[in-house]
């Protein structure tokens, strides 16, 4: 059953984005704690929901509109009943929200919340409490990395590709393997973009960095391995990304 805080939205600022749409999927105080100090302004409308059952309806009714304003969505870990990491699941389920941006966060100290959180599809991860500032911050970072055009014109020299019963498809961000779609974080897309446009060759860690995190990006290795490994999970009947020790990664068929 739908609340009535579902129907409250308000406008917050983004600085240079558009008018667009942001879910807030909050379980705990935290996450609204920081949230209410988001600076109100005119370029964002905000929606909140309490838990599972009200964020799936409104994914729903976003996918029947389909009128091309999608949301961004941040979800809390412990939002009830089933949590926030299975919500990330069904996002990551449906064709028509395979792009939509997630920031995953959390005030649980549980250390295997942000592998999960990143296994399931979300493009980051925030420990709360932290400040409407960093709140705000992250989900910019998100935005500008998920910009389609900047996507096709810096990061990706093809528009579809196939390798090994891959196709990735950048105008559609769509991966299939074998005819079956294959639900990627943006992340995980550009990654593994990144490797099959550069399938000749072994690609070096600052290169992989540089273009999927950007020149002046904050992630470091750690932070690649973790996608990786969701990546190779996501692909275990497909291409094969292999670690070049000490240097890299790259890209080769399954000869198994």
């Amino acid at each position: 059953m739908m609340h009535n805080n579902s129907g409250r939205e308000e406008k917050v600022d983004v600085p240079g984005r558009h008018m667009r749409r942001v879910l807030l999927a909050a379980g705990g105080e935290a996450l609204h704690s920081a949230v209410s100090r988001l600076h109100v302004g005119a370029e964002w409308m905000r929606s909140t929901v309490s838990d599972w059952e009200e964020a799936v309806w409104f994914l729903r009714r976003f996918m029947a509109e389909a009128d091309g304003r999608a949301p961004f969505l941040v979800v809390d870990t412990d939002l009830p009943p089933n949590g926030g990491v299975e919500l990330c699941r069904f996002v990551r389920s449906q064709e028509k929200l395979l792009s939509l941006p997630i920031l995953m966060v959390s005030e649980n100290p549980d250390p295997d919340l942000c592998i999960k959180s990143l296994e399931a599809g979300a493009d980051d991860f925030l420990r709360l409490p932290a400040s409407h500032r960093e709140l705000l911050s992250r989900i910019g970072v998100i935005l500008r990395r998920s910009e389609v055009k900047t996507v096709r014109h810096k990061t990706f020299s093809f528009e579809r590709a196939e390798f090994d019963g891959l196709v990735v498809n950048v105008a559609r961000h769509e991966v299939r393997l074998n005819g079956r779609i294959i639900p990627l974080s943006y992340k995980e897309f550009t990654i593994l973009g990144v490797l099959v446009g550069h399938s000749d060759r072994a690609l070096p860690y600052e290169e992989i960095l540089s273009l999927v995190w950007g020149e002046k990006g904050e992630a470091g290795r750690e932070t690649l391995k973790v996608h990786v490994h969701s990546l190779r999970k996501k692909l275990a009947d497909g291409p094969v990304i292999e670690a070049v020790r000490g240097y890299g990664y790259r890209i080769r068929e399954n000869l198994s």
